[in-house]
């Protein structure tokens, strides 16, 4: 608790790559490190997955607030200028559901991904923006019936999403983030069910569009 404490006092005060005498704004993200903690409010998931006359999207599931799924994000990012930012995220998702034969199962991972910001109108304190990223994660689902859990169901997934948001500055140090951002994810999974050891093969993908609400400090 002590080495958090300080470590809080010290991003409390001036970078020191910030020239003595800087003026930032509301709104300043040039040469600006921002740290960032985002949650999911709302998401919809859909499925995608081959038929004889192509691919299916299919509606797999959908909730707010973290009903039947919880997820949420944590990054680093660098401002190169006023109008580009680039940075990385990782998350963790937690999702109760059902499989098809209808027993529960519980599926959870995380991922890392770098992204990509193009901002657009220099308003004071608004910053709307456009986001780009690609990335991979790893989820594990576990089937739970007649009182006890089943083997895990392992699968690496890379991703690519596309979003728009808005970073509104409550102060020239603190901004609130909204963002909406839609994900294309690849799921592999191990040929035998188990390890991958024996190889992988592209068993289905997933749409997953998400709304999130977080805060950035900027340095």
């Amino acid at each position: 608790m002590v080495q958090l404490g300080l470590a809080l006092l010290l991003f409390a005060g001036a970078p020191p790559w910030r020239p003595d005498g800087t003026v930032v704004h509301e709104g300043d993200t040039a040469t600006r490190l921002r740290l960032q903690v985002d949650l999911e409010g709302a998401y919809w998931l859909g499925r995608v997955h081959a038929t004889p006359l192509g691919a299916k999207l299919s509606h797999q599931g959908a909730g707010v607030l973290g009903y039947r799924r919880v997820a949420m994000g944590f990054g680093m990012g660098w401002g190169l200028g006023e109008w580009l930012v680039i940075g990385a995220r990782g998350s963790f998702e937690l999702q109760p559901e059902r499989a098809p034969d209808g027993t529960s199962r519980l599926t959870r991972g995380g991922s890392f991904a770098p992204y990509v910001e193009l901002l657009f109108a220099r308003a004071r304190g608004v910053r709307p923006f456009v986001l780009g990223r690609a990335g991979i994660g790893s989820f594990q689902s576990v089937d739970h019936s007649n009182g006890r859990w089943g083997p895990p169901t392992r699968a690496i997934v890379p991703t690519v999403g596309l979003g728009l948001g808005t970073h509104a500055f409550i102060t020239e140090d603190l901004a609130f983030d909204l963002q909406v951002v839609a994900d294309y994810r690849w799921n592999l999974r191990p040929r035998d069910g188990q390890s991958f050891e024996t190889g992988y093969a592209l068993r289905d993908a997933n749409v997953i569009v998400g709304a999130f609400a977080g805060f950035s400090r900027w340095f």
